[in-house]
């Protein structure tokens, strides 16, 4: 598993496995969060195998499982609820990309400035402009009006 470290508490990658639940509970991780839906592919874990695996070593997941294209302003809210738990969280996705997104809407939408998250996007190579434009564009609150596409 690559991850990507996008803050002391918050860490990302692609779609994980039982195996690698444990190098995650070694790190440190509390919570793990999982943004992909079930059966996008044949080889892929359930998220109940994760889960029950995760818990067996203390470590709680939740699923804010979408589909790529489709994450929403109920996404953003149920993410951002999760981090400020201040828990030491692992997203995961496909290829980490939906988990990235969140993770930046949520940086974001904490006033964090905008440089930080577009530095850290274009080093992983995310394009996560249409996320967090939106907050720093001003003039309406973004999680009003928040779509995707």
């Amino acid at each position: 598993m690559q991850k990507i470290n996008a803050s002391p508490l918050v860490s990302l990658s692609a779609q994980i496995d039982e195996r690698d639940l444990l190098n995650l509970a070694d790190d440190g991780v509390q919570l793990i969060i999982c943004n992909r839906p079930d059966g996008e592919s044949a080889n892929q874990p359930s998220f109940n195998v994760i889960k029950k695996a995760a818990l067996e070593l203390g470590i709680e997941a939740v699923s804010i499982a979408f589909k790529s294209g489709e994450m929403d302003l109920h996404h953003i809210e149920s993410f951002t609820r999760l981090l400020n738990t201040g828990k030491k969280t692992h997203a995961y996705c496909r290829t980490g990309n939906r988990s990235f997104c969140l993770y930046a809407a949520f940086h974001a939408s904490t006033g964090k400035p905008e440089k930080e998250i577009t530095a850290l996007s274009k080093e992983i190579g995310y394009d996560i402009t249409q996320y967090i434009t939106p907050y720093y564009s001003g003039g309406h609150n973004p999680l009003e009006r928040f779509e995707t596409e």
